[in-house]
């Protein structure tokens, strides 16, 4: 029972950290907030963090059944690693994009699973855009010296977010004619604090914005430990990563010979590229392929599928656009009733002119919309997620793992091919060269941070290594850049599944069954494999 207080004190404090992240997480009781970046406060924050290791180690361990061990363990080691990160690089002073995102996410959280808000909701979004002030104020105070490439992106997120407040804003303030007075007039002095930050960035931090992203080879590695429970060290996973991309490079040869013998791999790819829908039919498209994977996992019956979920695939907003280029998913909170997921497609700009359209829909190939859907969707984040958000503990809900949650979509991809759902061998060219995309992101992941190739590299090697055109290979370093031990989780959370996989099926023999392993796997929360693993072979 101690433990158990403790971790709902946990659980409240970090609810209570940040209302905007408990907007997403389903706790709507702070609404009307957004959090609170003021150095001392965030500093005493971090300091409750310590204080909470120590009282978590001070749990007699012995005494707790393996669950909440498992519990105790996460929340350690995630507090560990989120305060070694604070201390040695620190967010306030070098990432300007934290400060408009968390006030335009903090309003979008309010309408994006709702969009007949109630006079209520339409409170809560006044207050939020009253506040924008107050948190832009409190990152112009923090900020130092960014990398300059944090600083552009946050330049460019504010130019995205304009739109979504000139526009839905008043949008939704006319479906609700008592509230409009209120909500116009704070979207008025959101879009003036808006306006004011982005001149702070261009004018006076975007000269003095000469620091590093590189978090550097120790953190890097202490990260890989804490967070992820993985012994690897960075030539570890240079060398897995050069591996795959070379074994994956032959399997495309391989394969591409038998689709047509008298052109190169890189120009059958090129090829496949020009079957895609038109513009306007790719959310379409997309929804069609997620709907059909769905019915797919059902008739096989390859794992269960929650009653309680539901997916749309909806416009990626305005502004996400810049870091969002082809599609994503955003999972329902696991304390909402309503278990929706969001299923982002970027539209083609029509504004574009044609050939730049043209080239835009050629990474939306047909053959690869399928891959996508069943990576976002069925079986992959939306089922999983939804699964892990039916876990009955209230603390393992904030320490997911992404090496499971992206190594599990990662999985289903390969998974689903056997099965028979991407029979089309143009399709398994696709996922092949996704998957040199996915060594790519390990060897990067691992150079960026620890300084071993440029931003300006790292481009360059994407669109060499992976075929990615300059302008996503851009969005995708940037990304990198600003979440280190992410973008190897894909691969190597794969690998650790399958791994598992093997050990299950080794143990159980004749009794083993796919999916009975899947639903097991997925039962306990987003956890890192080594943890399930503990779950599954005792």
């Amino acid at each position: 029972m101690e433990f158990r207080r403790l971790a709902d004190e946990i659980a409240d404090f970090l609810l209570e950290e940040s209302p905007v992240g408990s907007t997403f997480m389903g706790v709507h009781d702070r609404d009307d907030q957004l959090d609170d970046l003021d150095r001392d406060r965030v500093e005493a924050n971090f300091a409750k963090r310590k204080e909470f290791i120590r009282r978590l180690d001070a749990v007699e361990r012995s005494s707790l059944g393996l669950q909440d061990r498992i519990d105790l363990t996460v929340a350690r080691q995630k507090f560990e690693a989120q305060v070694a990160t604070f201390e040695q690089f620190e967010f306030l002073s070098l990432e300007p994009i934290v400060y408009p995102s968390v006030a335009v996410q903090g309003l979008y959280a309010l309408f994006c699973r709702n969009p007949e808000p109630d006079e209520t909701t339409l409170s809560c979004a006044a207050s939020r855009l009253r506040q924008f002030g107050r948190l832009l104020e409190q990152g112009k105070k923090n900020l130092t010296r960014p990398p300059r490439i944090f600083t552009q992106m946050a330049i460019e997120f504010v130019k995205g977010s304009r739109s979504f407040l000139s526009k839905s804003i008043p949008q939704i303030a006319q479906t609700a004619p008592g509230k409009a007075e209120e909500l116009l007039a704070a979207n008025r002095a959101a879009q003036a604090a808006l306006d004011d930050f982005e001149a702070f960035l261009e004018k006076e931090l975007l000269a003095r914005s000469d620091g590093t992203f590189v978090i550097g080879r120790d953190l890097f590695e202490f990260k890989l430990r804490k967070e992820h429970f993985l012994d690897y060290d960075v030539e570890t996973l240079l060398e897995m990563g050069r591996e795959t991309l070379a074994k994956t490079k032959e399997e495309l040869a391989r394969l591409a010979q038998k689709i047509d013998a008298t052109a190169q791999w890189q120009d059958v790819i090129e090829k496949i590229k020009s079957e895609h829908p038109g513009p306007e039919e790719l959310k379409q498209a997309y929804e069609r392929s997620m709907r059909q994977a769905r019915q797919f996992v059902e008739d096989k019956g390859l794992v269960e599928v929650p009653k309680e979920e539901k997916l749309l695939v909806v416009d990626t907003p305005e502004f996400a656009r810049f870091y969002i280029p082809y599609a994503a998913y955003s999972s329902p909170g696991p304390f909402e009733k309503q278990q929706l997921g969001l299923f982002f497609v970027t539209p083609v700009d029509p504004k574009l002119p044609s050939d730049q359209q043209e080239k835009i829909l050629r990474d939306h190939p047909s053959a690869n919309i399928r891959i996508i859907a069943l990576h976002e969707a069925y079986p992959g984040h939306h089922l999983q997620l939804v699964k892990a958000n039916l876990y009955p503990s209230r603390l393992r809900h904030f320490f997911h793992n992404t090496v499971f949650v992206e190594g599990w979509a990662l999985y289903c991809e390969e998974m689903m091919r056997q099965m028979g759902f991407l029979a089309d061998p143009k399709t398994w060219l696709l996922q092949l060269k996704a998957q040199m995309w996915r060594a790519a992101r390990v060897i990067l992941d691992a150079s960026l941070h620890t300084a071993k190739v440029s931003f300006d590299e790292a481009v360059e090697f994407l669109m060499r290594e992976a075929m990615l055109q300059r302008h996503n290979a851009v969005a995708e370093v940037k990304r990198y850049t600003m979440s280190p031990t992410q973008p190897m989780s894909y691969l190597l959370g794969k690998d650790e599944i399958k791994r598992l996989k093997s050990k299950v099926e080794a143990k159980q023999g004749a009794r083993f069954n796919l999916a009975g392993f899947h639903n097991q796997l997925l039962s306990f929360g987003s956890l890192p494999t080594k943890l399930i693993a503990e779950c599954m072979l005792q």
